[in-house]
């Protein structure tokens, strides 16, 4: 079996959902390829897409529903997958008219890519939900995404400072929560310091405060660094259809405190895992930081768990063999 990836780089973590499930694939002996499409004019006008779609050779295409329509091929099966619904109405409500533009052709793009898919999925029960109810679909499946657990895992790292240590790791954007860091950092003081992936100029021209840390984008194996160093994972994010930061500092053992909304309400156990908050409550993520940096004990007991539910439901190859089966379905 020979499986075909065809998407759009975004340099976020659907480009990761993809490597990774061709790493899981080739253990399972499927044969995958992957291919990029680089246009910077699709990034903004995705729709375009078919205009650069040639004929491949595969068994199975598989690519994201925001296009997936555009890259079908004629008696190729085509799958595809779902990650975050940008159209709930919660989240509608913060955004600009230029994305709810946007949001209104891609509607009707997934709509098609739903018609002419041979099999579609989600990759949370959360996502998988929103979407049949956005668009009154009954036949996805739901599938977790995975992590190496032999590459993310608890490691022993020098003290990297003896402040309270808050990593966040991601896209510095709104729909992370991003705009919620500075506040609640400012709330915190001075014993408390937050790294985030965000290079120094880009943090100059944010005038974050000084408790806040700009680490550029690092590299894997310094990222498993910063899992390892930080006392807790923060992550006040507005909409995720998984989160895999989050899932990778569960692997690594840490506390994670995040909002209680879309997919994270299912992939952290809240006061089991970590602490689950109020959206855009800056309060309540300052009194569930405060409750974490003076318990030690339980910093470690919510780490220990979260390690073992990576390993239970967001293996890597748990995912791969899953999809297996799932594609098998599609043939």
């Amino acid at each position: 079996m020979k499986v075909l990836f065809k998407i759009i780089k975004a340099n976020s973590g659907s480009d990761f959902y993809y490597e990774r499930l061709a790493k899981a694939l080739r253990t399972f002996n499927v044969e995958t390829e992957i291919i990029y499409y680089r246009q910077w004019i699709l990034k903004i006008v995705p729709f375009l897409i078919f205009l650069f779609n040639k004929p491949t050779d595969c068994d199975i295409l598989h690519t994201n529903a925001d296009y997936g329509w555009a890259l079908k091929e004629q008696d190729k099966p085509l799958v595809i997958t779902l990650f975050h619904n940008v159209f709930d109405k919660e989240y509608l409500k913060n955004v600009t008219l230029i994305n709810k533009l946007y949001y209104f052709f891609l509607r009707l793009s997934i709509r098609k890519s739903l018609v002419v898919a041979d099999g579609c999925v989600a990759i949370s029960d959360h996502t998988k939900t929103s979407f049949e109810n956005e668009f009154g679909e009954n036949d996805i499946q739901r599938i977790y995404c995975g992590i190496e657990i032999d590459k993310y895992k608890p490691l022993p790292v020098p003290l990297l400072d003896k402040r309270f240590k808050l990593l966040f790791v991601g896209n510095f954007i709104r729909r992370k929560g991003a705009d919620l860091l500075p506040k609640i950092m400012e709330s915190l003081g001075e014993n408390y310091v937050l790294y985030v992936t965000l290079t120094p100029k880009d943090s100059q021209k944010l005038h974050l405060p000084n408790n806040i840390v700009p680490i550029g984008r690092p590299s894997d194996k310094t990222i498993i660094k910063l899992y390892n160093q930080c006392d807790a994972f923060l992550f006040p994010t507005r909409l995720e259809g998984f989160g895999y930061v989050v899932v990778e500092a569960m692997a690594c053992a840490k506390p994670i405190i995040a909002t209680d909304c879309s997919s994270l309400s299912e992939i952290v156990i809240n006061n089991k895992g970590g602490l689950l908050c109020k959206i855009d409550d800056i309060n309540d993520f300052v009194a569930a930081i405060h409750t974490l940096a003076d318990n030690k004990t339980l910093r470690k007991r919510m780490g220990k768990f979260n390690q073992r539910q990576v390993v239970k439901r967001f293996d890597l190859l748990k995912m791969g063999r899953q999809y297996v089966k799932f594609y098998k379905t599609v043939i």
